[in-house]
């Protein structure tokens, strides 16, 4: 299925990519927050993205799980 300007969506290439794994996931966010946000913490950005990833099929539920983490980090950054 390709839309007026002969771009293939992403129903027709769905097949032919790769799904990226869990670990490619991580693997990436966690080099991006090394090198562009570093004064982020990696335990708050491996809770931020376990909540989502925990909770995909519900965004509203995903959404509290992600508060709850920043949250505990918060709590904990102000002891």
């Amino acid at each position: 299925m390709s839309d007026t300007a002969g771009v293939e969506l992403a129903s027709d290439t769905e097949h032919i990519l790769p799904q990226a794994s869990v670990e490619d996931v991580l693997r990436a966010a966690e080099d991006l927050r090394e090198a562009e946000f570093p004064d982020v913490p990696a335990d708050l950005l491996e809770a931020v993205l376990s909540a989502e990833r925990d909770n995909l099929d519900n965004a509203s539920v995903a959404t509290r799980a992600v508060a709850r983490a920043m949250e505990d980090y918060l709590s904990r950054e102000g002891q």
